[in-house]
């Protein structure tokens, strides 16, 4: 039983590295696919932008799942890490804040209020993670 318990924690760190590193393509693919189809079905302007920021953002996230695999992959020094994760927090602090403005102009209240909530949140999100980033440098 001893060399049950030496095995699986490994495993288990493996199967949570597996599991984000498919989280982040299949994230990344879903933003590709969701932006063509954006791009080529959705014929008014503002739903158009407003799905391009979604979409932007959602490949942001699929990003930054993948750079820690990139960082070590390609043996980059931490700072790399540092550096591409706090640019790619404030690229979607910036989208949040663009989706905030952009909702404004969306005549359903539920669906304005919707959308408020989801950019609030995403940009709440990225400026901690990203100030917590520079802070400690991970």
């Amino acid at each position: 039983m001893f060399h049950v318990m030496l095995v699986f924690p490994i495993f288990f760190v493996i199967v949570i590295l597996i599991s984000i590193f498919l989280f982040s393509i299949f994230t990344l693919l879903a933003s590709a696919f969701g932006g063509a189809a954006t791009a080529l079905f959705i014929k008014n302007k503002m739903v158009r932008r407003l799905l391009f920021i979604g979409f932007s953002i959602l490949s942001l996230i699929g990003l930054l799942c993948l750079l820690p695999f990139i960082t070590l992959y390609a043996e980059l020094p931490a700072l790399f890490f540092t550096v591409s994760a706090i640019i790619t927090l404030s690229i979607m602090a910036t989208l949040s804040i663009v989706g905030v403005k952009l909702s404004a102009a969306i005549q359903n209240k539920v669906g304005r209020t919707t959308l408020y909530i989801v950019f609030g949140l995403v940009l709440t999100a990225a400026a901690a993670l990203a100030i917590f980033i520079g802070v400690n440098g991970i």
